[in-house]
């Protein structure tokens, strides 16, 4: 794992969280701007989901948006998975997928 790396959560702006799921458009399959509205999408990621976070250098390089709000079927549902291309195979989406299911695990909510 390369040391610049910070991971938090839920520390993005709604700008940030475009300007990364802009970088990473054309790695989803389809491309994520041919089924949502990049800018709407950011915006109901910062509103709704809790958001996993790796930065480097204040960019923010990987992102794990998830839905933690089904205490009682004990479900969630993890909207989106991205790390920018030059920071893939260093480990940060495993990370970040681990630190998702560790708050899930971890909430009061029953998880």
């Amino acid at each position: 794992m390369t040391p610049n790396i910070i991971f938090d959560c839920d520390t993005a702006s709604i700008a940030q969280l475009s300007d990364h799921l802009r970088s990473c458009d054309e790695d989803f399959a389809p491309a994520l701007s041919h089924r949502v509205s990049i800018s709407a999408y950011a915006e109901k990621l910062f509103r709704h989901a809790a958001r996993f976070e790796a930065w480097e250098s204040g960019i923010l390089v990987g992102l794990v948006a998830a839905y933690l709000n089904d205490p009682q079927g004990k479900s969630a549902f993890i909207s989106s998975v991205s790390v920018l291309e030059a920071r893939r195979g260093l480990g940060i989406a495993g990370k970040l997928l681990d630190q998702c299911v560790q708050q899930a695990r971890d909430s009061t909510s029953g998880f």
